[in-house]
């Protein structure tokens, strides 16, 4: 049991550092660590006017440490599952996470092998875990079984996981159950934790006594190219893991040098699906000064949308429309390309949406809608219509905004649409709203560079280190699937339909289940197909029978086949070993990453 209480106290500590790899702000409170560093927020005190300059900034900021967060309190639950059935943890792709959780576990277990022998009332123990790209981390903890209690460090070398590398100290001290030889309490600190653009000064504090987990933050964190101090202040998540969903509440403040503080709350909470970057739900609500307030919403676990409200009104002045998650990080600060010129496509809620960019990249020249079996009120519709701009709408600041009637008059059916594309210039999301005789829909498009007419081809990638399958259990029961396969884009930008077949076999005609979408990607560039299956348990097999994940694609010149093979497993009514298989499939996403 003593090893296993390493590999979580030696887990939290390293997953505490890789949480500030992509922070945007800091917060303080003490910190640990040899080399102290004098650093203090000197920044804007007072609570922060939001308005609709700074509501997204403001936004993203106080989101990045949600994200953070998340990380950090996932660790102890995911680890004391089966082992090797970590997919509870969210996909959060610049943390690194999983990689450091697969990394770090091995390591930890065979350093500590010894503990098992120790008898003494206070117990010693240190090692080292390497980096898989370079680099290693320390530590050394100390136990008392008597008081229940613990502390130790974990020193930073260079230490590289997935190309994320971080130097500095952090010093971990808590208590433990000295029945269960489980960990209750951490915390954290530490006062020089350096990445490739951030330092780190301060504590976070981890309860595990109650359910759900409770984290709370106090740091600060500088800005290595602008020298400037952010500050995380009492920020407090509340995280609930029930099978594949964790959801998120948070509270807190969050200090911008520029602006000041905005209260934190969550009047949605946030859920993210196992697989995901970010949430497919729930809303931050960032409230400042007279009133004034941001929000932002997700919509799914692709876009999201920032609105703010600059006069106190309780109305919403400004909104973003709908735009990726990753755009959301994106200012006007920042350096932008214009759009890539040519022949773009998309889809929409309505359909298939098409724009022609000019050559300079600042006008839409063209833009084709074709609705498919479009439902709005009483009307079902198929119209395409296609309008030509001369001189070409306007590409103001990255937005454009078109405003079409859809039938002559006296007849009253319009369509509106907002898009905004982000700062490389090469993708673009917005919102639309159609109105059919007084009947108001709305809803999401977007649009990547290449033409409809010419679809993007892939091929599948086979081999190498990916993920192939991912077993989630639910009470020590199987109750899902998820499954991986990546491919890479060719030739051509633009949709690609992917189905994913279940089958007895390759040749099977009979079908088990099957799902497809079609996802728009662009050239040159690498995607990850995620589909997840519910299912009922295992039942007992032959130990050769199989049942086979196909991935197919009209973009694509072959298919790709995951084996799903029985497995042999102890049968907990004679004690004895069976051979056991997969039941009862029920596929209900696929995602594209």
């Amino acid at each position: 049991m003593r090893n296993k209480f390493f590999t979580l106290v030696a887990l939290t500590a390293i997953a505490t550092s890789f949480i500030f790899v992509g922070c945007g702000g800091g917060g303080g409170g003490g910190g640990g660590g040899n080399d102290e560093r004098d650093v203090t927020y000197t920044g804007i005190t007072s609570q922060a006017l939001i308005n609709e300059n700074n509501a997204q900034e403001m936004s993203a900021g106080a989101f990045e440490a949600a994200n953070s967060g998340m990380a950090t309190i996932q660790l102890p639950a995911s680890i004391q599952q089966q082992p090797g059935d970590y997919e509870n943890v969210p996909g959060f792709q610049a943390l690194k996470l999983p990689l450091v959780l697969k990394n770090a576990i091995v390591s930890a277990e065979v350093t500590n092998l010894s503990a098992r022998f120790f008898t003494s009332a206070v117990e010693t123990e240190s090692g080292t875990i390497y980096g898989n790209c370079g680099g290693q981390a320390t530590y050394i903890f100390e136990m008392n079984d008597d008081a229940g209690t613990f502390n130790g460090s974990m020193t930073f070398l260079s230490y590289c996981d997935n190309g994320v590398t971080i130097s500095g100290q952090t010093n971990v001290y808590g208590t433990f159950d000295t029945v269960a030889d489980e960990p209750l309490t951490f915390t954290i600190t530490f006062d020089n934790l350096e990445s490739d653009h951030i330092t780190l000064d301060g504590e976070i504090s981890i309860d595990l006594t109650m359910v759900p987990f409770v984290v709370t933050m106090n740091y600060y964190g500088t800005d290595n190219v602008s020298d400037k101090v952010y500050w995380i202040r009492d920020y407090t998540l509340i995280i609930t893991e029930v099978n594949d969903i964790t959801e998120v509440e948070l509270t807190g403040r969050f200090y911008h040098p520029d602006y000041g503080y905005v209260v934190l709350t969550t009047p949605v909470l946030f859920v993210i699906y196992e697989g995901d970057d970010f949430p497919s739900d729930g809303s931050l609500v960032l409230s400042g000064a007279n009133g004034t307030k941001a929000e932002l919403n997700a919509i799914d676990y692709l876009y999201c949308e920032c609105k703010s409200d600059s006069d106190g009104d309780g109305v919403y002045d400004w909104e973003s429309g709908a735009m990726l998650w990753t755009d959301l990080y994106e200012t006007d600060d920042e350096e932008s390309s214009p759009p890539t010129a040519g022949e773009w496509s998309g889809t929409a809620g309505f359909g298939e949406i098409d724009l022609v960019v000019n050559a300079e990249g600042n006008g839409i020249e063209e833009v084709t809608i074709a609705f498919e079996d479009y439902k709005c009120g009483i009307v079902t519709s198929n119209l395409i219509l296609n309008v030509s701009f001369n001189p070409p709408s306007s590409i103001d600041t990255g937005q454009v905004a078109f405003d079409f009637d859809l039938d002559p008059p006296p007849v009253d059916t319009t369509l509106t649409m907002e898009g905004t594309f982000n700062t490389s210039g090469t993708s673009i999301s917005g919102t639309y709203e159609a109105d059919f005789y007084d009947t108001i829909c709305t809803g999401t498009w977007s649009a990547t560079p290449g033409s409809a007419s010419t679809p993007a081809q892939i091929e599948w990638i086979e081999g190498g280190t990916q993920t192939i399958i991912n077993y989630h259990y639910s009470g020590g029961v199987l109750s899902g699937m998820t499954f991986h396969r990546k491919f890479e884009v060719t030739s051509g930008s633009g949709n690609v339909q992917i189905q994913a077949t279940l089958k007895d076999s390759s040749t099977s005609a009979d079908i088990i289940d099957e799902i497809s979408d079609t996802f728009q990607v662009v050239e040159s560039s690498e995607y990850e197909v995620l589909v997840h299956a519910n299912v009922g348990g295992q039942g007992l097999c032959s130990p050769f029978d199989t049942d086979k994940m196909i991935f197919s694609s009209p973009s694509a010149s072959t298919n790709s086949e995951i084996t799903i093979s029985s497995q042999l497993k102890q049968n907990p009514a004679t004690g004895q070993y069976d051979w056991y298989c997969v039941r009862n499939y029920a596929i209900d996403s696929i995602k594209l990453n």
